[in-house]
């Protein structure tokens, strides 16, 4: 060809001729020589480094790999001369990860399991995470901490004394005297048609639906503190109807992690027959605007565990309580009651298991 390909992506174990031998075939051919190579394989073996190395192969990557990681690895093999290939370790998942430690970010978030998972997400990769409990918590830790002292801020839409919109504003209005743009990525367990716009509308740079799935909250943190650029909303992640929880579905929501699914179903289990107490007393005092924090606060803890009916029965009383009519939430809290009442020994068995 008259302009060869600038970049090969090659599969280490293909039938007739393997991924190393076609790579050193290429490096042969004098017009393809020049190509940035980077082989993916789906089980590495001994001496695969040494023969990345004398085939000066650029990236060496084990599958399944994550787009965001697939385009940090083309861009640093690419960014590389050949004598930089030849001198500096092999672009892989460790090597990438590593480079992108360090960063600080400010969430900003109510829920106490929301905090949890976030925390121990981004901590596993090596970020620091300083959290706000509101608003105006955010608003002093930014002040203080200057405008380089975080990365990144992750914003939930909707916390009590000064909500996600509110403390965009206030945010993107001291930036103009800054002249520093940090970007605001929005958390919201709406998930309605419209509210990524809205979003983006206020000044915020990205959008994580909730509950939140590990995989798609990792890969919007790492196109934001790479490229500050807005993602696009992740998918929400369904249960399986034939079950009232999914085990599979709640390990790939933290990243895999036994150990912090098996701490947040212990803490679910200790809290939530409180925050069902805080309810059942807002409705029999009729106060509308302490059934709706109460509501709130449970339906984002239990939205983390897929229990789907519940959420919505919880859904409904935290309406009533926004709306400030309260007529037939004695109902649905009995209604909500009893899908504890199914829920609670399947979250038992499951934390019991996780803890073999």
């Amino acid at each position: 060809q008259a302009h060869p390909f600038p970049l090969v992506l090659l599969d280490a174990h293909m039938p007739g001729m393997d991924g190393f031998t076609l790579a050193e075939k290429i490096k042969q051919q004098p017009r393809l020589a020049g190509a940035t190579i980077m082989m993916l394989t789906s089980g590495g073996r001994r001496g695969d480094a040494a023969r990345c190395k004398e085939l000066g192969i650029a990236a060496y990557l084990t599958k399944p790999i994550k787009e965001s990681e697939l385009l940090a690895a083309i861009r640093t093999a690419l960014g590389k001369t050949p004598v930089e290939v030849e001198r500096h370790p092999l672009v892989t998942r460790h090597s990438l990860r590593e480079a992108q430690r360090g960063h600080r970010i400010l969430l900003a978030e109510d829920n106490l399991f929301n905090q949890q998972l976030a925390v121990r997400l981004l901590e596993k990769e090596g970020h620091q995470v300083v959290v706000a409990r509101n608003g105006k918590e955010a608003l002093a830790i930014l002040e203080e901490s200057g405008p380089d002292g975080f990365a990144l801020v992750l914003m939930d839409v909707q916390m009590p004394e000064m909500d996600g919109f509110e403390t965009t504003a206030a945010i993107r209005a001291k930036e103009k005297e800054s002249g520093v743009h940090i970007p605001i990525v929005a958390m919201t367990a709406h998930a309605m048609k419209g509210d990524r716009e809205r979003c983006l509308a206020a000044g915020m740079d990205g959008y994580i639906s909730k509950p939140i799935s590990a995989q798609e909250f990792l890969d919007e943190i790492e196109r934001q503190v790479s490229s500050m650029a807005g993602g696009t909303p992740p998918a929400m992640v369904e249960s399986k109807a034939e079950a009232l929880l999914d085990k599979t579905t709640l390990l790939a929501r933290v990243d895999g992690d036994r150990e912090l699914l098996g701490t947040m179903m212990e803490l679910f289990l200790e809290q939530s027959s409180d925050l069902l107490a805080s309810i059942r007393n807002a409705i029999a005092r009729g106060e509308a605007q302490a059934l709706e924090r109460a509501a709130h606060s449970l339906r984002g803890a239990l939205s983390q565990f897929v229990a789907q009916a519940a959420c919505e029965t919880v859904r409904k009383l935290e309406t009533m309580g926004r709306a400030g009519d309260l007529a037939g939430a004695e109902e649905v809290c009995a209604a909500l009651e009893k899908e504890f009442e199914r829920l609670k020994p399947a979250l038992v068995e499951i934390s019991q298991e996780l803890a073999r």
